[in-house]
Parts: C-alpha cells; structure tokens; sequence
C-alpha cells in the first residue's frame, strides 16, 4: 500500500503540517502520545437541540431576566449562563449589548462591581454599554443591568464577566498529552456552548465532549469520551446535530501503516444512539476524514485504501473518496459509495496521475436534500505544466443516497494552490457558503508588497452555493493583505459572516510569529468590518485545528497552540479558548 512512513507519495507541495504528522503520529499500530495531522471542523455553529442545559452550573437562561407583566424583560445574548470571558489584551473594552422586550424603557445602566452605573446607549431596538475591562482587573466580575422609565426600575439581570489578559487554556500538554481536533458548537436550547476535542487524558487518544458556560467553565464535571471507550482514537471529527453528535475516527490498522476509519452516533449526553461501524471494512484509509451532520442522519467521508494486487506489478488501484451515512428512520447505513478516486494523467501531461490530496481537508455540509463533500483533488494545468491541488465538491441525494452527476472543481482556471485549508456550512435556508485559502497568483508573478518578495500571498476566498449544490458566481477574495494564512472557519453572524483563521502576516515584520486572527466579514463576504486583529500570544503551527461558535454578537473560538512547543521539532499542541467582541 502507498505509504507516508515508507516513501509513498505526499502529494502537491510538502508542508509544514505534512512533516509534523510523521513527527507526531506515528505509524501502523502504534499508541504514540502525539496527535496525527489532521483537521476538521464540521457541521453548524449553532444548533437547537431542544433540550434544557446538561451537567453543573447555573440553570439555563440564566443571561436572560422574565420579569412579570407590564415589566421589562433583559438579556444579554452575548453571554452564555449568564456568563462571558474577555481578554484584554485583544479587546481593552468591550460593548455590551443589552436586550429588551416587555414594558419600555428611556434608559438602561449598568453596574460593574456594585460601582457606579454606566449608562448605555441606544442602538436601534437594543442597549449598548462601553466597559473599560482593562481598568477592571483580572477575575470575575458581578454585573447587574437595570431599565429603567421615568426613574423607575423596570427589570434587571445580572451575570458574571470574567476579565483575564490571556487566551484561556483548556488542555496541559504535560498532563493530557497533545489536544486538537476541535469542534465548537453553540446550543441555545441548552444555553451552553458545546466542545469535542481529541487528547490523551485517559492515557490512550480518545475524543472527548464537555459543555461550557460563556467564561470557557467547563459544565460537566468530567469530560465525556465519545470515541468507542475501548478504542484507540488517533484523532476524531463531530457534526452537530439536534438528534445527537455523529463521530468520525481514525484507529491504527494493526500490522500497517495506515488507518480504520469509524463511525458511531451518541446523544448529546454522550450516551450511544448508534453502535461504532467500521466504515473502511478492513481495508484502509489515509489520515482525513470528516463528519456530516443532516436532519434525518449523519455521515462519514474518508480517502479510502484499497489492497494492493497480488501481482507486485500491477498497478496499485486509485484511491478513492467515499461517503457513508447513517439514517436514523431506518437505522441503517447507507453506504459506503465512491464519489470521486485519482484521475489518469491527461494529455499532454507528463505530470503524472490526477491524485486526491491526502494533506488536504475534507468537509461535509447537508440541508434535508442532499450532503455536500468538498476536498482537492489534483488538476493538470498548462500554462505552468503542473498538477494542482484543486477543491472539488460532490453532492449525494438523501433520498436516493447516491452521487448527483459528477464532483466539480471550484476553480481550477488558475494555478493557485487550493490545499491548505478550507470549511463549508449549511445556512438556514439551506444553501452553502465555501471559505478556503488559495494563492494570490498574480502577486506571485508581480509582487505587491515588500513581504510578497519573501513570503507567499495567500488570501480567503468565498463562494457562495445553492440549495442544490450548484453556484454560478465564481469565489473571490474576502480582502486582500499580505503574507500567508490557512485553515479559515466560517459561521454566519448578525452583520455578516464569522471569520476564524491561521495568520502569518505578523510575519512580515522582524520578530513575527504564526499567529491566529479573527474577524468579521460583510454580507457579501467581500470585506473585513473591523481593524485586522490577531490573537494576542497565539502561536499556531499548520494545522492549528481552528473552529468558532456564534453567541449573540460575540463569537467562541479554539485552537491548537504551540506558545509551549519549539516548532515543528517540538510540537506541544495545547487547545486555548477565547471570545471575539462586537456589538
């Protein structure tokens, strides 16, 4: 079988990622403490799971005050039970946005630790209070928010700001070993913000869930596994969904140097809605997969190895794209079918074949008719006499469970590198929006900045799909700024879109560092609404596992950081949380 331990093909442009995966994972059946290289971020950012909050904690709803009639009702939909989290050496203040229904009022203040009220403003149907948190000192903050009419108190709440000047760290490398893999969710039903991620806490890699409140405290009291127990989970994807949390995972094969790829379902109380599959049927995979979420079931889609021929010389056959899901009607797996699989070498290349990226990631996005699959699959390009990573997207009917027409590339009239990279979600109406890195060809060939002379351009895209998977407007660049960055995650927001993403900007200047950076986008996702803003202390190395979740105006997010490692050759990736706000 091909392999990336034995001199197997990496695939397009070797990376920083590639290199740290065989640094850290290992292969075959090996139980290493150190995480595989690969990424994923699935499902929507929010999810109404119907359910009241889970585990310990305030009781849910508790960043919203119900006052009796001819009152007025208060919230704070920044705030998640009843409580935030603020770093102050990315937001020195912050706008806190006040909410009200019910009796009316011509005003609203607010109290930080029972000191003078400050006064908020309005802003079209809500309230709006600057906070000058870095004034306030570390710890936790008691805030009380009164309306008033005509001098009267008409309602108020209270909540909890927790004020530090640091990203919050949730995983010890020397305690639980490597974290990463990463999910964020935001579920308002249960007033909680949802996280999975994979580590080595129980001594062996498993993918965890827990719940938190808006300060990053966890809910539970201990982490829930929801990887098979028993199993070695390398590394682990999740899709969000209101009926429960579809887990994908990778297991060592043993007496081999790749991967089984698994499937199983829980609720959101981690309890089993659907026994572990073997989805690879004991054959194997290479390391990405990812978990697709749908109303009616969830899914798997995976780089599949098949055996090689008992004849050495033969060929080795191509690898292939698959996709299987779970229906929860029927409780039975649909499944596993072939989207896509390495293309010959077209003419006139002389390239070699057309192969699937194994470096590259995979997404899955679903609305009730059909699941998108986007991943790269390599394009032969003349004008540079190349192969190139390209993004293809496929799409599955559910009704049938079979492939519609044939995957698509993106974009591939150009010779940007489409790899490293990309996140596709499912809106509310059930179109899609696509976000991914590519490069900035034409700064490439004439370069734009000083730093275009050393360091690549590489900027986010966005495209825009229909309900049915088809698009018709080509993606463009969200802004244009020098240096490279990668890994970008997407959630819709109230003024446009959610960003999340690897930045290596600062690297344009003496003493930069792979940092990552947060920001809001417009509508129509063709420009930045707020100052270029890394995250303060970040130090990311590819892949970084990035993922965010909207709450109210703000947004959670999470990756994997090396501020404790040395570089690739010392890789001590830790998860750290924080939280982007807006009004």
């Amino acid at each position: 079988m091909r392999s990336m331990c034995t001199g197997g093909r990496w695939g397009g442009a070797a990376s920083a990622a590639a290199l740290l995966f065989l640094l850290t994972a290992g292969c075959g059946d090996s139980s290493s403490n150190d995480e595989p290289v690969v990424t994923g971020d699935a499902g929507a950012d929010t999810v109404d799971t119907g359910a009241g909050g889970s585990g310990g904690g305030s009781e849910a709803g508790s960043d919203v005050a119900v006052d009796a009639p001819g009152k007025t009702t208060l919230s704070l939909p920044q705030f998640v039970r009843g409580a935030a989290r603020v770093n102050t050496a990315a937001f020195a203040q912050i706008p806190l946005v006040i909410e009200t229904t019910g009796a009316a009022s011509d005003a609203v203040q607010v109290k930080v630790d029972d000191g003078q009220p400050i006064a908020a403003v309005a802003d079209g149907t809500r309230w709006v209070a600057t906070l000058d948190t870095k004034a306030m000192g570390n710890g936790s903050h008691p805030i009380v928010v009164s309306s008033l009419q005509s001098g009267a108190q008409t309602g108020t709440l209270s909540a909890t700001l927790s004020v530090a000047s640091d990203s919050l760290q949730l995983t010890d490398y020397a305690t639980v070993g490597p974290g990463f893999n990463s999910n964020f969710a935001h579920d308002k039903a249960g007033d909680r913000i949802a996280l999975t991620w994979t580590s080595v806490a129980s001594g062996h890699h498993q993918t965890f869930l827990n719940f938190f409140d808006g300060a990053f405290q966890k809910l539970e009291a201990s982490d829930l596994v929801i990887s098979e127990p028993s199993d070695t989970a390398l590394a682990g994807w999740t899709a969000f969904g209101k009926e429960g949390i579809g887990v994908v995972y990778l297991t060592p094969k043993p007496n081999d140097v790749h991967w089984l790829v698994k499937m199983r379902v829980v609720g959101w109380d981690g309890a089993e809605k659907m026994a572990t599959a073997e989805l690879t049927e004991g054959e194997a995979a290479f390391h990405d997969a990812q978990a697709g979420a749908d109303p009616g079931g969830f899914s798997a889609a995976w780089l599949h190895i098949s055996p090689p021929p008992a004849d050495p010389n033969e060929p080795l056959p191509p690898v292939e794209l698959r996709f299987a899901r779970y229906d929860l009607a029927s409780a039975k797996m649909v499944g596993p079918i072939t989207l896509d699989s390495d293309q010959p070498q077209p003419s006139p290349s002389t390239q070699g074949a057309l192969r699937l990226e194994p470096l590259a990631e995979i997404n899955v996005a679903c609305n009730k008719d059909v699941c998108l699959v986007s991943y790269t699959r390599n394009v032969y390009n003349a004008y540079v006499d190349l192969n190139i990573p390209k993004l293809h997207i496929a799409v599955v009917d559910l009704a049938t469970g079979t492939m519609k027409g044939t995957p698509t590339a993106v974009s591939d009239g150009d010779w940007d590198t489409q790899m490293f990279g990309h996140q596709l979600i499912a809106l509310e109406d059930g179109s899609f929006v696509m976000v991914y890195t590519a490069t900035d060809t034409a700064a490439a060939v004439n370069p734009k900045s000083p730093c275009d002379e050393t360091l690549e351009r590489d900027l986010l895209f966005a495209m825009k799909i229909s309900a049915s998977g088809t698009w018709s407007d080509p993606p463009a660049p969200i802004f244009d700024f020098e240096g490279t960055r990668q890994y970008p995650r997407i959630a819709v927001h109230p003024a446009g879109y959610a960003l999340f993403w690897e930045d290596q900007r600062s690297e344009c200047n003496p003493n930069g560092h792979l940092r990552m950076a947060m920001n809001v986008a417009s509508p129509a996702l063709d420009q930045l609404l707020d100052p270029y803003l890394e995250v303060p202390g970040s130090v990311g190395l590819p892949p970084e596992y990035p993922t965010l979740a909207v709450t109210g105006t703000n947004f959670a997010v999470g990756w994997s950081d090396n501020r404790h490692g040395n570089g690739i050759l010392d890789s001590k990736s830790e998860i750290f949380l924080d939280s982007y706000w807006r009004k």
